[in-house]
């Protein structure tokens, strides 16, 4: 390779150059390049459930953790990753139509100090819960009719929390109910005399 260069320039060496390291000799060595720090991966971690049915409530589960407002006993810190059935206060059983699954059974949040302004869109959203236990919360809201689609629901106790509203009537469609417990709420007006014609198990000791 041959670099013409005018020569009347002092400062100018004329010279031909037969090959890039001649070059390279003579000029000054380039600076080192600053360190890129390494980036987090674009694609977030997938995550592997054992069951398509944890699958499905994940995303229910994720949502009413992100309207929770207190949590002074750090319970909501468990219910991270695919493994639901680990996550305190939640249980996995098989499901009666369908004994090869595993599906969230059983939520038992007593006394966990929890706060949140509904539990709307939460556990009438779990087609598997057989068991929901949250006495001695800060629930608050109105229980929502869309409880009575829990078809093997049979426990159901939010005793001891913020609940407002009118008496839920839709508890009076499940015929799967057999513990009921909605004491010390803030729910108004008469309680319907069909609530006695169900057949209810007495009440049982708190745990």
């Amino acid at each position: 390779m041959i670099i013409i260069l005018p020569c009347f320039f002092t400062s100018v060496i004329c010279t031909n150059f037969e090959s890039p390291s001649q070059l390279s000799s003579l000029l000054p060595p380039l600076p080192p390049l600053p360190l890129i720090p390494s980036l987090p991966p674009i694609i977030p971690e997938l995550l592997n459930f054992t069951d398509q049915r944890l699958a499905l409530v994940y995303p229910i589960i994720n949502a009413f953790k992100n309207t929770i407002t207190s949590d002074p006993l750090g319970i909501t810190q468990t219910w991270v990753g695919s493994d639901i059935c680990t996550y305190k206060g939640f249980y996995c059983d098989r499901p009666p139509d369908n004994q090869s699954t595993v599906a969230l059974a059983s939520i038992d949040f007593n006394g966990f100090q929890l706060s949140a302004p509904s539990i709307d869109g939460f556990i009438d959203q779990l087609p598997d819960l057989a068991l929901f236990h949250a006495n001695s919360n800060n629930f608050s809201g109105i229980i929502s009719p869309k409880i009575a689609n829990l078809k093997y629901l049979y426990e159901l106790d939010i005793s001891n929390n913020n609940f407002f509203g009118p008496f839920p009537t839709a508890v009076l469609t499940m015929n799967s109910l057999s513990f009921l417990d909605i004491r010390f709420n803030s729910f108004t007006g008469s309680v319907p005399p069909q609530i006695l014609k169900k057949t209810l198990e007495p009440r049982r000791p708190l745990h």
